[in-house]
């Protein structure tokens, strides 16, 4: 590993590492209130790179629900062919404001810094499609001369 400061979590194969490359490291106990968020994050990884590796859809999806269903429960497990809730609504109707049917391109459980960069969502699109299906808006904007 290259010289520089760091924010990993001291596995097995990275302790082994650090002990036989003669450097010197520091290492710091994780804070009991973070604990859950940096472990969740590393199962995270560890899981993406193994269903990466895997190239058959159903056995990934298969892959993905036995890690599930070790840590939850069968109910928790993704239906096949996997899928994901886009929206609830009603049918339209005189009077009824359809909030749901103007849709970010930026998905919603992703942070997004939208700088008008070419080949990138711009802010005149993002902003009335956000606005339009928000609950309550939270913004932090800058701007720059």
């Amino acid at each position: 590993m290259e010289e520089g400061i760091y924010e990993q979590l001291v596995t097995q194969e990275l302790h082994a590492e650090l002990e036989s490359s003669g450097r010197r490291y520091e290492t710091a106990r994780i804070d009991a209130v973070d604990e859950p968020h940096l472990l969740a994050r590393h199962v995270s990884d560890v899981v993406y790179r193994h269903l990466t590796a895997i190239k058959d859809r159903s056995d990934r999806l298969n892959a993905a629900n036995d890690v599930i269903r070790r840590l939850d429960s069968e109910s928790a497990a993704v239906e096949e062919p996997a899928r994901q809730l886009l929206r609830i609504y009603q049918s339209e109707h005189p009077g009824l404001t359809n909030r749901a049917s103007i849709r970010p391109t930026t998905p919603l459980s992703e942070a997004a810094l939208l700088t008008n960069a070419s080949g990138e969502p711009s802010i005149g699109h993002e902003l009335p499609a956000e606005l339009a299906s928000a609950d309550s808006v939270d913004l932090a904007s800058g701007f720059h001369r």
